[in-house]
């Protein structure tokens, strides 16, 4: 069952980037619990800026501070994830939050396309490299 533990917390930064102020917990019917810790740092959605009017980069926030969290790390719970994982969590937390159908498949299509340049950064830079 999917559901959100703890709200989100945040820190507005320098215009673009947001911190947590404390841990953000949530259960996911894909990859059960996870938590993303105090301190981490997002900036939501990674929209083109040509879309803001359609697909808002701070809207569906919780979907957004769990992907990035599964990007930057690859993994959840210890063990390794795949990028489609972490896609589909965002679209599980994106569908939870009721939002349109339309936005949903945009917004997973728009990961599923464009999320394998920031993923093969983060795993190559990733020192347990799954």
């Amino acid at each position: 069952m999917t559901k959100v533990i703890s709200s989100l917390d945040l820190r507005y930064l320098d215009g673009k980037t947001w911190d947590l102020l404390s841990d953000f917990s949530v259960v996911s019917e894909t990859l059960g619990s996870i938590t993303v810790p105090i301190g981490f740092s997002t900036d939501f959605n990674s929209i083109p800026r040509g879309l803001w009017n359609l697909l808002p980069p701070d809207e569906y926030g919780e979907a957004a501070v769990i992907h990035d969290y599964l990007y930057r790390f690859g993994e959840c719970n210890g063990k390794p994830i795949t990028r489609g994982d972490a896609d589909s969590v965002h679209r599980e937390f994106v569908h939870f939050r009721h939002a349109p159908s339309w936005k949903e498949r945009m917004m997973y299509w728009g990961l599923r396309m464009g999320g394998w340049k920031p993923w093969g950064v983060y795993r190559k830079n990733d020192p347990n490299n799954w």
